[in-house]
């Protein structure tokens, strides 16, 4: 398996292990401004952790890139996102997710972005 392949595969395993603290936001600043970001039409990021788990869970895609973007390239290698559905949202919602911790039991990904799928 090529390292794009393993890393989507442990970023499934954190989404899908049941534990709380495998998937969350970066920080609280983060999830503020997902929370007024009108864009997002109400989704909370309660609730938009919650349509990931269950996108994933129903075989949604998860999709990997390589970081080549400043200031994060230097932070990380790869940078994940999946493409939720959302009645309100024709083009979906943009959730972007990074792996914040490859341990292969326990593995841990952050939420660092949600916005409505751009066109």
């Amino acid at each position: 398996m090529d390292e794009l392949n393993r890393a989507v595969a442990l970023v499934r395993h954190a989404i899908l292990s049941g534990l709380s603290n495998c998937l969350e936001w970066i920080n609280e600043k983060t999830a503020s401004r997902v929370r007024n970001d009108p864009g997002n039409r109400g989704l909370t990021p309660e609730g938009i952790r919650e349509l990931v788990i269950e996108h994933v869970a129903a075989g949604g895609v998860i999709e990997g890139r390589r970081e080549e973007r400043e200031p994060w390239k230097d932070r990380r290698e790869w940078w994940f996102f999946v493409v939720v559905p959302v009645a309100d949202l024709p083009r979906g919602l943009f959730v972007e997710m990074e792996l914040t911790d490859d341990d292969p039991d326990v593995p841990v990904v952050s939420l660092v972005n949600a916005h409505p799928q751009p066109g």
